[in-house]
């Protein structure tokens, strides 16, 4: 018990305190709405809520596919501004 008490205080704590959080990813899993239509070749825009804070952000599917306004999609990343997002739908098939 003690040896496990000592491996993880020297070594699971301090490592895992410098592991570096891609911010891309910080939302990822994240549930939000789509607010204007996402198109094929057009991002679209989602709505979240981030600290109690609603948030926008223009999006993209992962897929290349349209996605209509109204429809719960999973945030993936956001990157460069952009939210890569997958419906909850298809999501929600591979649970």
């Amino acid at each position: 018990m003690f040896g496990a008490d000592a491996l993880i205080s020297r070594w699971a704590v301090p490592s895992a305190s410098r592991e570096i959080v891609d911010p891309r990813f910080v939302l990822q899993g994240h549930l939000a709405k789509v607010i204007s239509p996402i198109g094929t070749s057009t991002p679209g825009t989602i709505e979240y809520e981030l600290d109690g804070t609603p948030q926008t952000n223009p999006a993209t599917a992962l897929a290349n596919e349209s996605v209509p306004a109204g429809v719960e999609v999973v945030i993936e990343r956001i990157e460069d501004g952009m939210a890569y997002v997958e419906p909850w739908s298809r999501v929600e098939e591979r649970l």
